[in-house]
């Protein structure tokens, strides 16, 4: 039984660090998103709907396996758009 009341103890005190630093750190989170959340509207602001897959500027790019060309419209269109 005493082992198991270790254990509990132990369980608790993590919990209760873990706790502590997200409270501590709350206010820079907070900060992050905030920036995060700026830039990336003012990325769709300045490059929304330049960049598409079919895009004559991106004729000639290679597509291959190890290319990830046409993957690049859409992970940073993603990027912009969960910030958003």
């Amino acid at each position: 039984m005493e082992k198991h009341r270790r254990k509990n103890r132990a369980k608790q005190w993590r919990i209760a660090t873990i706790t502590k630093l997200i409270m501590a750190s709350q206010e820079i989170l907070i900060l992050l998103g905030v920036v995060v959340f700026f830039f990336s509207a003012l990325g769709m602001q300045l490059w929304g709907g330049t960049l598409y897959a079919t895009h004559p500027a991106l004729e000639g790019a290679r597509k291959g396996p190890t290319d990830f060309s046409s993957w690049l419209v859409w992970s940073m269109m993603s990027m912009f758009l969960l910030g958003n």
